[in-house]
């Protein structure tokens, strides 16, 4: 009895002080007005900062560290000989009809329907509208090769305008299809070579970007009693078009035998004095012109270059590529832009400082360009 009495006070003594220990509640939250400033205005300049250069000096001493590296080998000469990527050799054969209409020449610039698709036996990227029933004739363009040995090369269309299907054919055999993206309309073009047989050459465009510009390339092919096979490849036409430097090279046979293909280029450089001005004043760095004489080297059976009386050299040479770095270009380069550093052409020497000053921040701040 006495122990239940003991707890029952106990029990309400905890009754009588808990009021006491109640946990504090959390005041309620503040009503915080804030009110929104107005961005400052920031007045957009009419003209742009004047870029970021270095001190003549600093130039000059990162142009001589770099002119002065070990220059690396030249890579393997595979510019020269680059086959194209889309060339599919052939075992087939037309019929004499057929032949024969290839020999009797195109009216209005179309062959039949039915020499087509004997010519590309898929179809496949003739340009027709499959919804439509076939038609009797299609757009082709027919190149006589060489009529004594019935060498004859065909134009076909594809799906998109800027390629095209090349049939070769000799004497009832296909030999080989080449699809080429020529962009701008296909120029195949054809000369007797020093070996007696024929040099059939088109250009191929390689890379195009509205901007940066295009690379075209010249694919050459020896066409004899052995079939054909690839002799040459060289820039047709490279137009680089954009960054601090621009560059553009172009080539064009002028004679046969032995092979002399005159090359014409030229380095442009921004000038900085121009950024605010309408129109911008680029800084002729090089403009000239080369004839390069080429020698069939008949261990690798194509055509070689002969550099040893150009006053363009093959490390120059390998600057005009689409992708080329601007390292190798300085070391190529080291003497022409050094003499423009050290002399009197402000124009040129300013746009030499600003290339090499843009390319030291990329290089080692990682900042402007």
């Amino acid at each position: 009895m006495l122990y239940f009495l003991l707890a029952f006070a106990t029990v309400g003594c905890i009754f009588l002080v808990a009021p006491k220990l109640r946990v504090p509640q959390p005041a309620p939250p503040m009503a915080i007005s804030i009110t929104a400033k107005p961005a400052p205005h920031r007045h957009k300049p009419d003209t742009i900062p004047p870029p970021k250069m270095h001190a003549e000096d600093e130039v000059l001493s990162f142009l001589d560290s770099v002119g002065r590296l070990p220059l690396p080998p030249l890579p393997q000469k595979k510019r020269e000989l680059k086959l194209a990527p889309s060339v599919i050799r052939c075992h087939e054969r037309i019929a004499h009809v057929q032949f024969q209409e290839l020999n009797s020449g195109n009216q209005n610039g179309k062959i039949s329907w039915a020499l087509a698709l004997a010519l590309d036996s898929s179809g496949l990227d003739i340009y027709v509208d499959p919804s439509l029933p076939a038609p009797d004739s299609i757009s082709a363009s027919i190149f006589w090769i060489d009529k004594r040995s019935k060498r004859v090369a065909v134009e076909l269309p594809q799906r998109f305008d800027r390629n095209s299907t090349i049939v070769f054919v000799e004497n009832h055999r296909i030999l080989e299809r080449h699809s080429v993206h020529h962009r701008y309309g296909l120029e195949l073009q054809f000369l007797p070579d020093s070996a007696g047989c024929q040099l059939v050459h088109y250009r191929h465009c390689e890379a195009a970007s509205s901007g940066l510009g295009a690379e075209f390339q010249e694919h050459y092919f020896s066409w004899g009693p052995s079939g054909i096979s690839p002799v040459l490849t060289i820039p047709h036409a490279i137009d680089k078009g954009m960054g601090q430097r621009t560059f553009s090279i172009e080539s064009k046979p002028i004679q046969a035998n032995p092979l002399l293909i005159q090359f014409n280029y030229q380095q442009v450089l921004w000038d900085p004095e121009t950024r605010n001005s309408q129109y911008s004043n680029d800084v002729l760095l090089i403009e000239d012109s080369v004839v390069l004489r080429y020698n069939f080297d008949t261990h690798r059976s194509c055509y070689v270059a002969d550099w040893s009386k150009s006053k363009l050299s093959y490390r120059q040479f390998l600057t005009y590529d689409f992708w080329a770095e601007e390292i190798p270009f300085i070391q190529a380069h080291y003497h022409i832009l050094k003499k423009i550093l050290n002399g009197n052409d402000i124009p040129r020497r300013r746009a030499v400082q600003f290339f090499l000053s843009e390319y030291m921040a990329f290089e080692y701040e990682n900042g402007y360009y």
